[in-house]
């Protein structure tokens, strides 16, 4: 298997990350693809972004987990970083901007026993839009990689380990 690169939350040292700026960035800059993070917000949607908490990023101390879409689709998450304004995407937003030959690595985001359903709704997005050639999912939480290994046994998956 070749070896391929991959933007870290896109091209996140010259755009914010997780915003489609970052990821098609990346790809602009030859990247074979990238690295995203996912999580369920209120409503159900699954928005890109690394933090639970928007404080880092946007400076307002919502949880994504309990905050609706409506809300979230117009928070600005690159000014508070030195970036222009950009805002969270929705993964399905993500994947109609790359191209078609763009590698993913989907983490998904759970800290606790109980994801909200993350899992198997990544599962069903990848599996609806027929992306599991290309893409793959990774998590530090193994119960996410089981659960969606017991419904989507076809989606390849990865276990991250933190060294500290």
């Amino acid at each position: 298997m070749p070896m391929r690169i991959l933007g870290h939350r896109g091209a996140s040292a010259d755009f914010p990350e997780n915003t489609l700026e970052a990821f098609t960035g990346a790809i602009d800059q030859r990247a074979d693809g990238v690295e995203l993070d996912v999580l369920r917000c209120a409503t159900g949607e699954l928005v890109v972004c690394h933090d639970e908490w928007l404080d880092r990023l946007s400076g307002l101390h919502w949880e994504v987990l309990t905050t609706p879409w409506r809300k979230l689709k117009d928070v600005d998450v690159g000014s508070r970083l030195g970036f222009p304004r950009a805002r969270i995407p929705l993964l399905d937003e993500v994947f109609d901007a790359l191209p078609s030959t763009a590698v993913v690595n989907v983490e998904l985001k759970c800290e606790t026993s109980d994801d909200h359903g993350l899992s198997v709704a990544v599962g069903e997005k990848l599996t609806e839009r027929r992306l599991g050639e290309r893409v793959f999912v990774s998590s530090f939480n193994p119960l996410c990689l089981v659960r969606l290994a017991q419904v989507f046994p076809k989606l390849k998956r990865g276990y991250l380990i933190d060294p500290d």
